[in-house]
């Protein structure tokens, strides 16, 4: 699913919830600058997702849990807060990846996340996101085998949230 360069600011929980087939994410060149823990949950078949050039500080390391077919995560071009200890458990994820961007994955102040030192790192503290705008419309189309979203969204800041209105 291919998403970049839209005014996208958020991903909220279970936003893909239905997708669980879908094996690329294409999320680049967005404003993206909080993802929900839950935002990729169920989606197992996910083998890759790009989140480069964003506004992204930090990432829950929940995010990326459970995704058993995950071989290739892009977070480059963040301004990735790498003080925050939950950016030690991302590293280590990222370490386990088959492509996992370490080499080019920047902390905030210059130094790569392969090599920023976690050691005054104890424990992680729970990432809370909070908020209030959306996309202008959602549409989902299934037929077998397939599902299709279409988003039209106005050019201005909004979120990717879940529809949970039920068809008829």
């Amino acid at each position: 699913m291919t998403l970049q360069t839209n005014p996208i600011t958020t991903l909220e929980a279970n936003v893909f919830k239905e997708l669980t087939t879908l094996e690329v994410l294409i999320l680049h060149d967005n404003q993206i600058s909080t993802v929900d823990a839950n935002a990729f949950s169920d989606l197992t078949a996910l083998r890759g997702v790009t989140l480069h050039n964003n506004h992204i500080t930090t990432i829950d390391v929940n995010v990326l849990n459970g995704l058993t077919a995950l071989i290739y995560v892009e977070i480059s071009d963040n301004p990735l807060k790498c003080t925050n200890c939950e950016m030690k458990q991302l590293r280590m994820l990222l370490e386990r990846l088959v492509y996992g961007n370490l080499t080019s994955a920047i902390c905030d102040g210059g130094t790569l996340l392969a090599d920023y030192d976690f050691d005054d790192c104890t424990g992680v503290s729970e990432l809370t996101t909070k908020t209030t705008t959306r996309p202008t419309t959602i549409v989902t189309t299934t037929r077998p085998g397939r599902t299709r979203i279409s988003i039209n969204i106005e050019k201005r800041p909004c979120v990717l949230k879940k529809n949970n209105r039920q068809s008829r």
